[in-house]
């Protein structure tokens, strides 16, 4: 999987091609799935898979921003098909747009993405990386939703789409130890991850700011899911004043 990821990335870049689109209506698009991932009760790796579907597509063409949201709903729903055991029906996708767009949209859409990928649907995201090293540090429930909140808020910041996933995995699952109390990054997790400190530092910071900012930040679906007693509270976790590096 390490190979595969850098296949099948999107491109950093691709913003910079889009002239109907912004960052920020990109950003408003996650904040907006993400709600669609909680009332739906979805996975985290769908959502994520989501978001790769996305970026994916949008580095294949421009994109009108009328059909920005027609775009997600159309990937979150792709990705509700291969991760979930019940996905979501049509219908359903046609809710929570609202009725902006029609059943045979969405469906033209899904042929859209589906072509300009190859059909290629699977990719190692963030999460798929970041569910494994959780499972090898053997991460206690807090460290885990801490990590899972860190992955999220990353999605809303098309400049991480310049890291490796397997990069942002370990450097989340690195400050959600810092946050919650194990040690940041141990030789254990370096030898079985083969990734070293080094390799994460500039995305390791990245995330500190991004962390820090993240309770005064314009999008607050995130943030405020994690607020919850169902996830520890996390969100009101205190940021260190300086990176144990």
């Amino acid at each position: 999987m390490r190979d595969r990821e850098t296949k099948v990335r999107p491109k950093a870049n691709y913003m910079e091609k889009q002239t109907d689109i912004t960052s920020e209506m990109r950003a408003i698009l996650i904040d907006w799935l993400s709600d669609v991932t909680q009332e739906y009760n979805l996975h985290q790796e769908t959502f994520h898979l989501s978001i790769s579907l996305v970026d994916r597509t949008l580095s294949r063409f421009r994109a009108e921003r009328a059909r920005l949201q027609l775009i997600g709903a159309t990937a979150m729903m792709i990705a509700a098909k291969y991760e979930e055991i019940y996905p979501p029906e049509l219908k359903e996708f046609v809710y929570i747009t609202d009725d902006t767009y029609s059943a045979p949209q969405i469906l033209q859409m899904e042929r859209v993405i589906l072509g300009e990928l190859n059909f290629d649907v699977a990719a190692p995201t963030s999460q798929w990386f970041a569910s494994r090293f959780a499972k090898q540090q053997r991460a206690s429930r807090r460290t885990v939703n801490a990590l899972n909140m860190l992955l999220d808020l990353v999605l809303l910041d098309v400049t991480y789409l310049s890291y490796r996933p397997s990069y942002i995995a370990a450097a989340c699952l690195c400050y959600a130890n810092v946050l919650t109390g194990p040690t940041p990054w141990s030789a254990e997790m370096e030898a079985e991850s083969g990734i070293c400190i080094g390799n994460i530092t500039g995305v390791l910071r990245c995330i500190h700011d991004t962390f820090r900012l993240s309770s005064v930040a314009k999008h607050r679906s995130i943030h405020s899911r994690y607020s919850n007693t169902d996830y520890d509270e996390v969100a009101h976790l205190p940021a260190p004043s300086v990176l144990p590096l």
